[in-house]
């Protein structure tokens, strides 16, 4: 399975935090959430990666019915797909 790694991210202004990522870029390419979620869920690898910081994975969730990204939980916000530069 490939390994995709990714340095900004596409928001918008969303109630909710989890409801505000759009997708995510690797520098030449956009990635939707759902793209992502259905890659992750196929067995895919997906990393957020910040200069600086370490880098931390990328997880799928569902809920009700609408697909989610996120990235788990570490001590680092700077790493955080909210936190990434926009693509």
């Amino acid at each position: 399975m490939a390994t995709f790694f990714v340095t900004r991210s596409r928001k918008t202004d969303g109630k909710y935090e989890h409801e505000r990522i759009l997708g995510v870029c690797d520098g030449a390419y956009f990635y939707s959430k759902e793209t992502v979620y259905d890659s992750l869920k196929d067995g895919h690898r997906w990393v957020a990666h910040r200069d600086g910081y370490p880098d931390v994975e990328i997880v799928p969730h569902l809920r009700e019915g609408t697909k989610y990204i996120q990235t788990h939980s570490d001590q680092f916000k700077q790493n955080n797909l909210l936190n990434l530069p926009d693509c």
